[in-house]
């Protein structure tokens, strides 16, 4: 039996990317996305990469249902999902960010992940294996920091929307 199939946004570079190589690593199944190529990790053969810009939030449901889909639920003792993706930008003062801006981080670090949650939950809900969503946070989603509203707000609403579907 395999270990387990994790879907990462964000696999690109940084936290993801390493995260995707521990667990290429010690042999599970990787889905990554990300907007950027991912190098290395394409060499891995338990490595599949969906390359997707996550602003793009009314296209998450098909690209879900095609990652879910491929996944072998007989060999399978656990599926996660782990939010890891987000954005930083816009980098100043609130009074200079354009609606644009905003959308795009919100939608990007804060709609992405919720959306990736509630479909990858409808998706798995009849699956016998164990289910898992990790959202990756920040101390920022709890501390205050000029000039990056934008993301402190994402990541406070990452918090609470964690805290919420943990109760449900």
């Amino acid at each position: 039996m395999s270990q387990g199939h994790f879907i990462i946004t964000g696999t690109s570079r940084g936290i993801g990317r390493r995260l995707a190589e521990l667990l290429l690593e010690r042999g599970d199944y990787v889905h990554g996305i990300s907007r950027g190529p991912v190098g290395e990790l394409e060499r891995y053969e338990r490595y599949l990469h969906k390359r997707f810009d996550l602003s793009e939030v009314d296209e998450l449901k098909p690209l879900l249902d095609d990652i879910v889909g491929r996944i072998d639920t007989a060999d399978t003792n656990m599926v996660c999902l782990i939010n890891n993706a987000a954005v930083l930008e816009p980098l100043k003062h609130a009074e200079h960010c354009s609606a644009k801006e905003l959308n795009r981080s919100l939608q990007t670090s804060l709609l992405a992940p919720m959306v990736l949650s509630s479909r990858f939950l409808k998706l798995t809900e009849s699956f016998t294996a164990r289910r898992k969503i990790i959202n990756i946070s920040s101390g920022s989603g709890t501390s205050p920091i000029p000039g990056m509203s934008a993301y402190c707000s994402a990541k406070a609403g990452i918090n609470m929307f964690t805290r919420c579907i943990g109760m449900e």
